[in-house]
């Protein structure tokens, strides 16, 4: 059952290369795919459930629009290779519920054989030029003979290739160590499996089979940009003995993997992250989903499949003869279906990032300092309080003290507008306060809370400020703007030790307007070892927030009883419905944000490593633990295998965040260094000292552009 509350969006689909289904797509980022008889009866289904749930009907013509801001947002560099890759497989009906119609990724890379790999160097690139099947020249002769000897046949439209580069075996063939796909395998090849031979053994004899082999053209599935369980045979499957002697187990890796799946998935997704990938991209998808994909411009790109993988090549309700229909039905769900074509003129190319874009990142040695905020500047009084959290929306800079003193800054870039109106034409960024927004709190805070970051957060684009740590276990939201108190709730029996959010607007992220949240997962953590899940909600009207008004309901929508110990750090994550959290005892686990239940725990921290904060990443499915005093810090995945671990106990620390991009972590300590260190092994790529006192928090702005610095002083610095 569903909510229909709950569903954002349905999509007229096909199956089996008629319009006779539709699939719902939930905000919990879940979905469900539907067949029906008759196209008539799908096309019904479907607007009905869109119009009893308010969701957006996806008809080709909204695919269409939405292909076209999704391109504009990708040629601008605001949405990543992988997301857009994702969109255009949705809006060209390519889904995770029919392995027939499976997402289509491209072989990116081409070397696999090396013991090391320089993804600067376009040598080690696959020709996003060409399809598959034209990537080997010789081979491909023998493609072009074949259309040429077609072009008589009055019974079969001339084609390339007779295999496809996507369909339901492919799918199986490299998800085959993971269920149900396993099952869905066994039942392929009679409930057995594929001679040993057959089976995905290796990805470098994979790739080459691909390039050499007449009958494989086959490109990758989403899997080999974002996960690495595929790869590995957990279940202990006896898959059989090659005929060279070897066991086929987990597969073979690249030795420029050392080894390791996690490597490899991640070089795999900083291959298609890639500057070669974004300046080429557009010829591939000009192949898949665009004017290349059939016609005069297939036919120049040698890129012309088996007519019955065309959508629109037979109408399979006209045929009278029922072993007719049955074997283009077997045809169509097993050797491969072309995608729906989304654009009918070339794809253009992809604009270069701007130069400050990703900076913190790519070159964090080369942060300078752009300019020092002092606590009377900040408009807060001349006692120096430490600044433990400042939080960035894009211009927008809100400035927390440890007494809950707030001020918001305005981020001036080089080139804007400053001031009364006035162009700072200068190289360097600066902070100018808002003198509109100021809160300044007197508030009984803990003292074990006052330093800590997570004590304190700010929502709705700088408008509130949630605070916890009182001594009469509350949770206190605040109008900033108007420096009043808005609400005082709690959940729990102890005293509140820290709190997380996550702002929500559609699951969209290649719709712009997606970017506008109108919900905000609240998680707070207790002494009292639970953790609370809250949801605010704007007021009808907008951001106006009347005498009165509650952004929060008085009762959390559900509590979380995992830990046996006060809970000190938390956080919480829309894309992976997840929260994660860890306890004074070392305990870290992560509960399902939708309803509460345990997911898994993960590896404890060391003895004596009490964990100070966490963040989860949603790209790279990613935990990251610190523990500030021990110097301590562990990358997890979501799964719950620990990736890589450092323990520096001379090396405490206060601040920490992860940059956007999710590559780096940020630490700051008590003599004013932030140590940058690789997210993916935890090595130290820079450090840099950034003033002479301590660093307390640490926030990179837009994307990574800059970084904000609190300090113990009460200073805030821009880099």
């Amino acid at each position: 059952r569903w909510s229909l509350s709950e569903i954002v969006e349905v999509h007229h689909m096909r199956y089996r290369l008629q319009h006779k289904a539709f699939e719902m797509h939930c905000a919990d980022h879940t979905s469900a795919f539907f067949a029906f008889d008759t196209k008539k009866t799908a096309r019904y289904a479907a607007t009905r459930v869109a119009s009893s749930a308010g969701a957006t009907l996806m008809n080709r013509r909204a695919k269409t629009e939405a292909a076209e801001r999704a391109k504009e947002l990708w040629r601008r560099q605001k949405l990543s290779t992988f997301d857009y890759l994702m969109a255009l497989n949705v809006f060209a009906g390519r889904t995770l519920h029919d392995l027939s119609q499976y997402p289509v990724f491209p072989w990116v890379l081409k070397e696999y054989e090396a013991e090391t790999i320089d993804l600067a160097d376009p040598s080690v690139y696959r020709d996003l030029r060409k399809p598959v099947g034209a990537l080997n020249e010789e081979r491909l002769k023998n493609f072009v003979e074949r259309y040429k000897s077609l072009l008589d046949d009055p019974d079969t439209p001339p084609f390339h290739y007779g295999s496809h580069y996507s369909s339901s075996p492919i799918v199986l063939f490299f998800l085959l160590r993971l269920e149900p796909y396993t099952k869905l395998a066994r039942a392929l090849q009679g409930d057995r499996f594929d001679r040993a031979d057959r089976l995905f053994h290796s990805v470098a004899e994979t790739f080459k089979a691909c390039v050499e082999s007449s009958a494989d053209v086959k490109e990758l599935i989403p899997e080999f940009y974002y996960s690495s369980e595929f790869l590995t045979n957990t279940n202990g499957l006896k898959l059989g003995v090659r005929q060279d002697g070897s066991t086929i187990d987990d597969v073979v890796l690249p030795p420029w993997a050392k080894g390791s799946r996690h490597e490899f998935t991640r070089v795999m997704r900083e291959s298609l992250e890639s500057d070669y990938v974004s300046e080429n991209l557009h010829h591939w998808v000009d192949l898949i989903f665009g004017h290349a994909q059939r016609g005069a411009a297939a036919v120049e790109r040698c890129n012309v499949f088996y007519y019955l993988t065309y959508e629109g090549a037979v109408d399979i309700d006209t045929l009278e003869d029922d072993d007719q229909r049955n074997a283009i039905e077997t045809q169509i769900i097993n050797f491969g279906q072309t995608p729906a074509q989304i654009f009918r003129r070339a794809h253009p190319v992809r604009l270069p990032p701007q130069a400050t874009e990703h900076v913190v990142s790519i070159s964090p040695e080369s942060l300078k300092l752009a300019t020092v905020v002092s606590s009377e500047s900040n408009g807060l009084p001349m006692r120096a309080q430490a600044v433990v959290h400042a939080t960035a929306y894009d211009s927008r800079i809100a400035v927390v003290t440890a007494g809950r003193m707030v001020s918001i800054q305005r981020l001036q870039r080089p080139g804007t507008t400053f001031g009364l109106g006035g162009v700072d034409h200068s190289t360097a960024y600066a902070l100018e306060p808002e003198t509109t927004s100021r809160l300044m709190l007197e508030i009984d805070v803990d003292a074990d809370s006052l330093a800590h970051s997570q004590s304190v957060n700010v929502a709705l684009k700088g408008k509130v400020l949630l605070s916890v740590g009182h001594w009469d276990r509350s949770m206190r939201i605040f109008d900033i703007e108007e420096g009043r108190e808005m609400q005082r709730i709690s959940a729990h029996r102890d005293v509140t030790t820290c709190l997380a959010l996550c702002e929500l607007g559609s699951s969209r992220s290649w719709d712009e307007a997606s970017h506008q949240m109108d919900q905000v997962i609240v998680v707070t953590g207790s002494r009292d070892t639970t953790l609370a899940i809250w949801e605010m909600v704007l007021p009808q009207g907008g951001w106006g927030f009347s005498k009165g008004t509650k952004v929060l309901s008085a009762e959390p929508k559900m509590i979380c009883f995992g830990h046996d110990e006060a809970i000190t750090c938390v956080a919480v994550n829309s894309s992976l419905n997840l929260v994660a959290s860890g306890s004074i005892d070392g305990t870290l686990i992560l509960h399902d944000s939708r309803d509460g239940h345990i997911v898994r725990a993960l590896e404890s921290t060391p003895p004596g490593c009490i964990p100070s904060s966490i963040e989860l990443l949603p790209k790279s499915s990613l935990v990251v633990c610190a523990c500030g005093v021990a110097g301590a810090l562990s990358v997890h995945d979501v799964n719950g295998a620990t990736l890589a671990k450092s323990l520096s106990r001379h090396e405490a620390f206060d601040a920490f965040c992860v940059t956007r991009d999710e590559r780096h972590i940020l630490i700051g300590n008590r003599r004013g260094d932030i140590t940058v260190r690789a997210v993916h092994d935890l090595s130290i790529r820079a450090q840099i000292n950034v003033a002479n006192a301590g660093v307390v928090s640490i926030s990179p702005v837009a994307r990574d552009e800059c970084l904000v610095v609190g300090l113990a002083d009460g200073r805030v610095c821009l880099w």
